[in-house]
This record gives C-alpha cells, sequence and structure tokens, in this order.
C-alpha cells in the first residue's frame, strides 16, 4: 500500500517512510528504484478486474435470455425461451366463420370493413363513391354517405385514428402500372355532419421502377390492405406473381411520398384486407389463394414495428369460393370479415357478413401479453339510469371492449361489444333491481345501473 503525506511530505511505500521532495513532480522516483514496475503491476491489475466484471456482467445478461418460440400452441415451442424471435411454426389448421347476415346487393363489392361510431361501415371497389353503415343485427337496413368530391378509381381499404378515416384507392391489378396511388384522409366529424374536410396523401412504391403495362392480375404491386400507426401509414401489398406481401411505409401527412421496403412475408396467397390492434401487438390479415381458398393471417407478439418479426400463423376459412376481401374487430378475440359476390364455373356465392371466433387461437397470448395503454378514454355518459327497457351508454374509447352486466351476487347476466359512440343496450330480459356495468382491460371499469 502506498499514501503521501503532504503533511511530513514523506511516502509510505509498503510500510517504508521515504523522504521526498515533492516539488520535483507527483514524487521522487530516484528513492524507489523499481517504482514503474509497481506502477505498471497496479494498472495490468485494475484492466484484468474490469474486464472480468465485464465478461460476468455480459454473461449473466447472455444466460438469463433464452431465444426461441415461446408460443405453446406452437410445434417447436421452447419452454425455456424467453425472448421470441419469430421462428414458431404451426400446424395446419382450418376455421368455421359464423354466418351472419347476407349483404344488400348494393355492397356486392366491398373491399373495407371497419368499426365507428357503434357501426359497421364498408366500401365497394371500384367507382362507387359511398360509404355503406349498419349494424349485423339490423341487416339488409342500411344507411349510406355519399362522399363527394372523392373519386373511385380501385378503393380497396378503409382504416381510421382518433380524427380522421384513411381510404386507399391503390388497387392496382389491371396492368400494374398506376402512378395516381392515394389515400383519401378525411375528417370524421365532417362525415357525420357534412360537408367533408379532407386531404390526399399520394405515393408510389419505392422498388418500381418499371411501369410497363402487364396483363391482368400479374403485378405484385397491387395492395388491398393497410395499417394506421400514430405517425405512419404501412401498406401491404397483394402480390399476384410471388404470392408473398410486402410492406411499405410512409407518413400519414398530405403530399407526395416515396413508399420505402420494410419486409417481404411469404403468406402464399393474396393479402386483401388488414386490422391492427395496437394495444396488443397482433394484426390480423385476410385473403385468399389463388385456387378462392380463404384464409387469416396472424401476426401477433412483434417489437415495435417489426411487424413480420413475430408470432405468423395461418389460418384456412372453411367457406370455400368466397373472396374474402375485408377485416375488422369487435375485440381481440372476434373478428368480422366480409366477401365480395363471386359467380364463375356455375358456382354463385353472394356478399355475405360472417364472425370469426379466434378464443381457441389468442387467448392464452391476449390474456398473458402485456397490454400497451392505448384507451385511456372512458365512459363519458350513461343514460336513463335508472331505466326501464333500455339504457344508453356513450363511449369514447378508442378500442372495442368486451362488456357484462352482474348482478350483486356477481352472477352474469348479459355480455357484449362496447364500440365506439353510442351504445343502446336492452334492460328489457333483466329483473328490476341493482346491477353492475363491467368493462375494460386491463383493469375493469365498474358502473351501477339500475333497472325499474
Amino acid at each position: 500500500m502506498m499514501e503521501l503525506s503532504e503533511s511530513t511530505r514523506q511516502i509510505n511505500f509498503k510500510g517504508v517512510f521515504l523522504k521526498a521532495p515533492l516539488n520535483r513532480g507527483f514524487f521522487n522516483r530516484k528513492l524507489i528504484p523499481n517504482f514503474r514496475g509497481y506502477q505498471f503491476l497496479y494498472i495490468l491489475m485494475r484492466l484484468s478486474f474490469c474486464f472480468l466484471l465485464s465478461l460476468l456482467i455480459f454473461s449473466s445478461n447472455t444466460y438469463a435470455q433464452v431465444l426461441g418460440c415461446t408460443d405453446p400452441l406452437a410445434s417447436n415451442y421452447n419452454s425455456l425461451a424467453n425472448v421470441n424471435n419469430g421462428t414458431c411454426v404451426y400446424p395446419s389448421t382450418s376455421v368455421s366463420p359464423e354466418l351472419l347476415a347476407e349483404l344488400p346487393a348494393v355492397m356486392n363489392g366491398t373491399s373495407g370493413l371497419l368499426q365507428w361510431n357503434g357501426k359497421i361501415w364498408a366500401q365497394n371497389n371500384f367507382s362507387d363513391n359511398k360509404l355503406y353503415s349498419f349494424q349485423s343485427s339490423s341487416l339488409p337496413a342500411y344507411q349510406s354517405t355519399t362522399l363527394s368530391g372523392y373519386t373511385n378509381i380501385d378503393w380497396e381499404e378503409i382504416a381510421q385514428d382518433e380524427q380522421y378515416l384513411y381510404i386507399a384507392d391503390f388497387g392496382n391489378n389491371v396492368s400494374g402500372n398506376r402512378r395516381d396511388l392515394r389515400f383519401y384522409r378525411i375528417l370524421k366529424n365532417s362525415v357525420l355532419n357534412p360537408p367533408l374536410t379532407g386531404d390526399t396523401i399520394r405515393f408510389s412504391y419505392s422498388t418500381q421502377t418499371d411501369f410497363t403495362p402487364l396483363g391482368v392480375n400479374q403485378t405484385n404491386y397491387d395492395a388491398e390492405a393497410f395499417i394506421v400507426t400514430p405517425d405512419s401509414l404501412y401498406i401491404i401489398t397483394k402480390e399476384w406473381s410471388s404470392q408473398k406481401t410486402s410492406l411499405f411505409r410512409i407518413p400519414k401527412i398530405p403530399g407526395t411520398h416515396s413508399a420505402t421496403l420494410q419486409g417481404v412475408l411469404d403468406v402464399q396467397g393474396l393479402v386483401t384486407g388488414a386490422v391492427y390492434l395496437q394495444a396488443y401487438r397482433l394484426i390480423l390479415l385476410s385473403g385468399y389463394s389463388t385456387q378462392l381458398q380463404p384464409f387469416v393471417y396472424l401476426l401477433y407478439d412483434f417489437k415495435q414495428r417489426d411487424f413480420f418479426g413475430g408470432n405468423k400463423r395461418k389460418l384456412n376459412l372453411n367457406i370455400p369460393f368466397h373472396q374474402v376481401e375485408a377485416i375488422t374487430d369487435e375485440s381481440p378475440l372476434e373478428y368480422l370479415i366480409t366477401n365480395e359476390r363471386f359467380s364463375q364455373f356455375g358456382v354463385t356465392i353472394p356478399p355475405r357478413l360472417h364472425r370469426l371466433n379466434l378464443s381457441s387461437y389468442l387467448s392464452s397470448y391476449v390474456q398473458s401479453s402485456p397490454v400497451i395503454e392505448m384507451n385511456q378514454a372512458t365512459v363519458s355518459r350513461i343514460y336513463p339510469n335508472p331505466a326501464n327497457n333500455e339504457i344508453t351508454i356513450d363511449y369514447t374509447g378508442s378500442l372495442n371492449e368486451h362488456y357484462t352486466i352482474t348482478d350483486i351476487s356477481g352472477v352474469v347476466h348479459q355480455s357484449g361489444i362496447l364500440r365506439r359512440g353510442t351504445n343502446k343496450i336492452v334492460l328489457s330480459p333483466l329483473s328490476p333491481g341493482i346491477y353492475i356495468f363491467s368493462y375494460g382491460k386491463p383493469d375493469r371499469r365498474q358502473l351501477k345501473i339500475i333497472r325499474q
């Protein structure tokens, strides 16, 4: 041990005190002939300690993280893995959707679907510039809203954020060389209370350099699906030649943009629709094969915006010859799909609305995954309360929620889906008394309602 005493102007070196004039540097090395050797040894020991400490920390982190398939439903599930590396493989599976209703003939070409303002909204492709809104229980009744001033060359998808509806006019299957690909961004409030207020987001694919016209249904630059994030639009292509899908990104602001390639996924089919549940890191794609075998493709447990980097599972739908073109969510476990009218080879399939329950495939993930809190808004008003046969609930959340109505002993009497906007709930099946209306995840919110 070495100590420097300023009061005695001495150096205590391993118990031996040596005098040294401090004004000639740190100390007089002439009085310690072997000091350089000790100094070198000291530095070497310090470096060795730092290296061993770093190695220990690195090793601890390495052993703490085990990469692999973390989904128990996968064929190659690794119970030791705690970091999902997107390698899960799943058995071939088919699902049987529930037929809810046939759509009116005016919706023969439904190509987009969403839930908004307490209703289901749909659009047609090619020339029709109307939106159609309805409730599944009220079909064939519907309302139509004309989007005056917005031309439909080939509308293929509709999606939303808090303020806007986004309508994708980017269908490109006729010759693959459109140079007027665009999104219409329309203020939601103006759809409900005209006149319409909106603008246009134009784009081209950064990877498309050849615009030579192709035959019908031959291009890889067709698209019928996209999703909206807080700052971007992600285009999901329908690739007739490769049977894959590519992910392109543009900012969701008016102007002209070059869509940059983000990734490619071999779906072995044609993607026609998408719905994104950001709070659950979950995307569902709809589509069909060239033999018109419809499917949904599940993308989930991905990191941030690496949408193709998590679990990828394809589920065939047991509704052959249904040209499924659109999908939207009722909840993280239930979805609605629609198909266009199909009439070929002696087979005619009318446009239909189906419900798809995916609890068997997603419930464990949805229940165990940490939820990104996106739904800050709540029920803003519930009236009348007390009520007789019906109660109205104004809900301002951005995500649909399951709700239950229980009595004070906890017995569930009713359940359903709470959608953004005005919800009317029939109470006539309930006996007079006090009930608890519960909704929300991860924290259930409860309100007291009185049935007179």
